[in-house]
């Protein structure tokens, strides 16, 4: 017989439950639940109401403790149990619940949609695709539902089903410029890779199949490029007109981006423009003799590589920046990518393996390409394996006919290509002159502006480690707080500052997409991070858990033998930047920055227009004064070689 008092406590909550009284319907129920805890009604009731306050773990173990006491409708309880897991965060448990709900006999289309979301999210993209395909045979799909099945699609490498996919799409909402360019995005990697997943494996592309992928890849692009606030349709028109070996088109491609790069205004404008003239050159082999990047080719190496012996694709392009490798690879390989020239590794970058594609880029900057000699093969590797390259070579020949041919030479005295694709200098030079042009910096600011400019993020480590710049480590960063309260008005204090450098002759930079601010001075270019703080929270080139006492007033350290200002509380600001642990180095930290921060930062950056009027104030200074400094916007940076 069930216990007297706990019956009537329960029944005083469900009372109080019904009421909407949840406060005093938990308090009811709890002390029930201790009198009866073997009822899973009652625990089930529990987890409801403790769900309704906000009491996550409460309600995780009373829906737990209902389903182990054997809850007569337990799908009910896994679903409301794997809703707690998502506010509480716990993917894992979340996918296990629903998993459970199938496995019992759940067929709704959510539960299906929602498991399928969450394996997409841990890279389980057959399973995501599986279910999707159950939700599509059962139901209907609406156009929402059908554009995520198509994406997963594209996730998974199943190109061509992706594109079947979205050409029914555009049969019923054919004017739909998104969806255009989502399918024309598939068609591209149909017609690029040479293989396709097929829902057993990988598998050989058709090759009319690909032929006719990348035609209707261009129709569409072209449909979406008719829109004229489409700024990135016409590149993208670019790239497959080019891949079609049609260059006049690619470069008239090119130049309505840049058009519309100019006529956006953005931030991002001046180093997109950049990108695509070089392009537009690129394509219409224009500028030859004045540009030795244009004169650089690439072609196909002799020997072909197996689909079933290759770790992954890539393809390897000549742009503004350099040479470009950007490719994948197949699940479950090594954790490391070697770039090799005539069969010397030269660089190596990290994946996650764990991924189901994961995806790599290795570049080469041109300065580093400039002292290739006038033929070199390149090929790929994963773990010894061949990633294959274009239609499946085994490597690729770059004809780099005005190359010096000095690679091996700077190799030999130490010069090193790190993971930039920049050269960096050997682990015994003379970095000194370095904080020289800081101590300049740092003077002039404090003496004329009555502002302290202190180092900080990987400067600051290496300064807080032993004193000394890391080696390998090519940005010098410095930071000074900003007089601004705000996005907008941090970056007219950026200006400020840059304005008063170019009038006292230092020259003057933007950092990628218009991010404020960088100097070079006596031929070393420094990062001058300016921190602001919004939102509670301090901002520069992240946005960090920190307070106005965590950088003034200012400390001194000492590197590489010279005093230099660091935040006043260092420790804490390279705790929260790179961890408890930052004391030790490893070399596969990496920036996150949510797509938030992103925009929030982004607001700091200056746009197109900005830049050119601080050319312009730059030029007028010049003339009325020759050792004013130079203004010399967005360019990479590059290491001097001797």
């Amino acid at each position: 017989m069930k216990n007297p008092v706990g019956w009537c406590q329960s029944q005083v909550g469900g009372l109080l439950h019904r009421a909407r009284r949840w406060r005093r319907a938990e308090r009811a129920y709890a002390a029930a639940f201790r009198r009866l805890p073997a009822d899973p009604d009652l625990a089930f009731r529990l987890g409801v109401v403790r769900h309704r306050l906000g009491d996550l773990e409460g309600a995780r173990d009373a829906y737990s403790a209902a389903l182990d006491a054997g809850a007569p409708d337990p799908l009910a309880c896994l679903r409301r149990r794997a809703r707690v897991h998502e506010l509480l965060g716990d993917r894992e448990s979340r996918v296990r619940d629903l998993e459970a709900v199938l496995a019992g006999g759940g067929r709704e289309p959510e539960v299906m949609r929602a498991l399928a979301g969450l394996y997409a999210k841990t890279d389980r993209l057959p399973e995501a695709v599986a279910l999707l395909d159950r939700c599509a045979d059962a139901a209907p799909e609406e156009l929402a539902q059908a554009r995520r099945r198509a994406e997963y699609l594209c996730r998974l490498g199943a190109w061509p089903r992706a594109l079947r996919l979205y050409e029914t799409l555009l049969e019923a909402h054919g004017g739909d410029h998104t969806l255009q360019y989502d399918a024309a995005m598939a068609a591209e990697r149909v017609a690029t890779v040479p293989f396709h997943h097929d829902g057993e494996g990988f598998a050989a592309t058709d090759p009319v199949l690909r032929a006719e992928a990348l035609e209707r890849a261009i129709a569409l692009m072209g449909r979406v490029a008719e829109d004229p606030e489409r700024v990135w349709a016409p590149f993208r028109l670019g790239r497959f007109y080019e891949a079609a070996g049609r260059g006049a088109e690619a470069a008239a491609a090119y130049q309505s981006a840049w058009d519309r790069a100019e006529a956006a205004d953005k931030s991002w404008s001046e180093h997109q423009m950049a990108l695509w003239a070089f392009r537009r050159d690129y394509a219409s082999r224009t500028g030859l003799e004045a540009d030795d990047r244009l004169a650089i080719t690439v072609g196909p190496g002799p020997e072909p590589v197996a689909l079933g012996s290759a770790a992954g694709h890539c393809a390897v392009t000549v742009g503004n920046f350099g040479l470009a490798v950007n490719g994948f690879l197949f699940h479950g390989r090594a954790s490391t990518v070697t770039l090799h020239l005539d069969g010397e590794p030269v660089v190596t970058t990290s994946v996650n393996p764990a991924r189901w594609r994961p995806e790599f880029q290795v570049l080469l900057k041109h300065p580093v390409a400039a002292t290739l000699g006038p033929q070199t093969t390149l090929a790929v590797t994963c773990g010894g394996e061949t990633v294959a390259i274009g239609d499946m070579a085994a490597s690729v020949v770059l004809d780099n006919p005005r190359g010096s041919g000095t690679f091996g030479d700077l190799r030999a005295k130490g010069y090193t290509v790190n993971k930039k694709g920049q050269w960096s200098t050997p682990a015994a030079a003379d970095v000194t002159g370095a904080v020289a042009a800081y101590a300049k910096f740092r003077d002039f600011l404090e003496d004329e502006l009555g502002r302290k400019a202190f180092v900080l993020y990987g400067t600051l480590l290496g300064t807080r480690r032993n004193g000394r710049i890391i080696p390998g480590d090519d940005d010098f960063d410095i930071a000074l707080l900003s007089e601004g309260d705000g996005p907008e008005e941090a970056k007219a204090d950026s200006m400020a500052v840059m304005r008063a450098c170019l009038a006292h002759g230092f020259d003057v930079g933007v950092g990628f997409e218009g991010r404020p601010f960088n100097l070079r001075i006596d031929g070393h270019v420094i990062d001058v991070n300016p921190v602001w703080f919004h939102q509670g929270r301090a901002w520069a080139f992240n946005s960090h858990d920190l307070r106005p006492e965590h950088f003034a007033p200012v400390a001194t350290g000492e590197l590489e033998g010279a005093e230099v200002y660091v935040p006043a509380d260092a420790d804490a600001f390279l705790a929260e930047n790179y961890g408890p642990d930052w004391l030790l180095p490893r070399s596969d930290f990496k920036y996150f920055r949510s797509d938030a921060t992103v925009r929030t930062i982004r607001r700091t950056q200056l746009v197109l227009s900005e830049v050119r009027a601080i050319r312009a104030y730059a030029e007028e200074l010049r003339l009325a004064s020759p050792e004013a400094g130079t203004f010399y916007g967005w360019v990479e940076r590059t290491v001097p070689v001797a």
